[in-house]
């Protein structure tokens, strides 16, 4: 038994992890009774061709995964159950569609929101600290394994300590981390109350890990704030936080000067789109999308792939994007001359147009990362195939379905016609993302999926459930009119954590993609030795109950659980513009391409 393990409600103790045979599986995710749900093995999907998983294709989907030259480097780990087969192609299949899960009950959302409410209730004031060192103001801390302050962590926790009311604590965030970019002169992911992150500051070594160098190292370019401030800003304001004039003109300035800096290393001028120095910058440490070189971009979640140069990628753009519209929202709050907020709206429409495209693969219905390469000056179109002329890599597409591309629907940039296609072929199915625990991280026929913790000190984005990548998904498709489905998801979620807090008296930052199983942290890598202690953002586990079951109820009447985002959330991803228009055919996109290729998405 892992130390530190409960039993459940019942009296039995969790099986976990389960067989991977045929088995049924008993796992407690009916959490809200206390009882173990019998769940049937993950769906196989038929297919001929082999794969890692066996003869495991995808009704309704066309997707070659693992094409790409990167896919060698993914056999420097080998899952759990064999070797991966780093040559495999999933290709077009037949058959229907499985159709989407529809909403749970509304009883049966009530008693996990009550119980979820409760754990919370003793769990979410233990993710505060007080103002110390280089910290000016008081902080928030994920817990368990971590002791410092995250800037995404941050700003997520910030999200629900403002749903319940506090949102000062995302000021706070926002005043900690501009303090520190104006101390140390670049924007740090990573603050202690002794230093920051990259920049030779006592950011507490991982436990069992070498002592830090001496001299401190150079300074990491991994290690920078993620676009996140604007919106925490935006979200505070727009929350009635208490926060006098001066001190908020003064947070704008220093957020637009944190903007610049991550511009200036970021953007790809030819497009306006976002990188991110590696997958480790993106805090999904080893995303399939962006690792893609050697045995160390595998194993440590470091480096851009070799060839094609840097990787323009869709979660980075999106954050671009909701960046841009909430600092256009606070300068307009600030009464900023008017051009100025005109600048930063036209600079998310602009990048939102050009997502739309050189993201949008229209052959395959999703978003992908894509190689710059592919779309420079003259180069292809945004619809299906195009690029340099060169062979098979020319359009430039990663081909890995994966959590990140899919953040186009939480800031509403996607079509509605996009959106259907990635929410019933990719979302939806349980041969990608579907899972009985929630969202996978990765598609679950891709040859890199494994729940194995394979990034130090356990951290996996290949396919474990992450509950703040289930947030996020959730909350574009509540914004597309999937209630339902985001309904069911949140529900599965929450059952999972409930599952690990019957068992282990608190959470984990993630989850087994077949079964719920808890991952990370796991007993070695604790400070205290036992498994689980983890709360940070596993906190929106109940705003999105909350926020899917008030979509469900503003969406009775219209049928099919469409739903919409009840206005008491619509500030945050702060100011979303109605669904944009339909992109014009491949044919229309060349011709708008012409000899300026990326020249629609200008910079302001």
């Amino acid at each position: 038994m892992i130390p530190g393990r409960k039993k459940t409600e019942d009296g039995a103790t969790p099986r976990w992890p389960p067989s991977m045979g045929g088995d049924t599986v008993a796992v407690p995710l009916s959490a809200h009774t206390g009882a173990a749900r019998q769940l049937p093995p993950p769906q196989s999907c038929s297919d001929t061709t082999p794969s890692r998983r066996g003869s495991e294709g995808c009704p309704g989907g066309a997707l070659p995964f693992g094409r790409r030259p990167c896919a060698p480097s993914m056999a420097a780990v080998p899952p759990p159950d064999g070797p991966a087969d780093t040559t495999t192609t999933v290709p077009a299949t037949t058959g229907a569609t499985p159709p989407l899960p529809p909403p749970p009950p509304r009883a049966e959302r009530a008693r996990l929101t009550a119980r979820l409410a409760t754990h919370f209730a003793t769990l979410g004031p233990t993710v505060h600290r007080p103002s110390a060192g280089i910290l000016a103001a008081p902080w928030t801390t994920p817990g368990g394994y971590y002791n410092q302050l995250w800037d995404w962590d941050g700003f997520f926790i910030g999200v629900h300590l403002a749903h319940e009311g506090a949102p000062e604590h995302l000021v706070h965030l926002v005043t900690n981390f501009v303090s520190a970019f104006r101390s140390v002169g670049f924007p740090p992911a990573v603050l202690t109350p002794d230093g920051v992150r990259g920049a030779g500051g006592a950011l507490p070594p991982a436990v069992g890990s070498d002592p830090p160098a001496d001299p401190p190292p150079a300074v990491d370019e991994t290690w920078r704030t993620k676009p996140f401030m604007a919106q925490a800003l935006a979200a505070a304001l727009d929350g009635g936080a208490p926060v006098d004039a001066p001190t908020a003109a003064d947070l704008y300035d220093g957020v637009v000067a944190i903007t610049a800096a991550t511009h200036a290393r970021s953007r790809h001028p030819p497009t306006q789109l976002s990188t991110w120095t590696n997958a480790m910058a993106s805090g999904a440490d080893n995303n399939v999308a962006l690792v893609c070189g050697d045995a160390h971009s595998v194993a440590e979640g470091g480096g851009q792939p070799p060839g094609g140069g840097p990787i323009l990628a869709v979660d980075a753009s999106a954050w671009a994007v909701a960046e841009a519209r909430a600092l256009a929202r606070v300068a307009t709050r600030l009464g900023r001359p008017a051009a100025e907020a005109a600048a930063w709206a036209a600079d998310a429409d602009a990048i939102a147009a050009a997502m739309r495209r050189w993201l949008w693969c229209a052959e395959d219905g999703t978003y992908y990362n894509r190689r710059a390469v592919a779309v420079t000056p003259g180069g292809g179109s945004g619809g299906g195939r195009g690029g340099t002329g060169d062979g098979d890599d020319d359009d430039g597409w990663v081909r890995r379905v994966t959590y990140s591309n899919y953040t186009p629907l939480t800031v509403r940039v996607a079509t509605a016609a996009q959106a259907a296609a990635m929410i019933t072929r990719y979302i939806g199915s349980p041969c990608h993302l579907l899972s009985p625990a929630g969202l996978r991280s990765l598609s679950r026929v891709d040859a890199a999926y494994t729940n194995v913790p394979i990034i130090a000190p356990a951290s996996n984005w290949r396919g474990p459930v992450w509950p703040v990548a289930n947030w996020l998904l959730s909350l574009g498709l509540v914004r597309y009119g999937a209630a339902g489905l985001a309904a069911a998801v949140g529900a599965r979620l929450a059952a999972t954590l409930l599952a690990d807090l019957d068992a282990h008296g608190g959470m984990h930052e993630n989850y087994s993609g077949e079964d719920g199983s808890p991952l990370a942290p796991t007993p070695d890598v604790s400070p205290v030795g036992e498994a689980g202690g983890f709360v940070g953002w596993n906190l929106l586990g109940l705003d999105l109950l909350r926020l899917t079951d008030a979509a469900l109820e503003e969406g009775e009447g219209g049928g099919g659980g469409a739903g919409a985002e009840p206005a008491w959330h619509a500030h945050f991803y702060a100011g979303l513009p109605p669904l944009p228009p339909p992109p014009p055919d491949e044919e229309e996109a060349a011709e708008a391409g012409g000899e300026g290729g990326g020249g629609e998405a200008g910079a302001t």
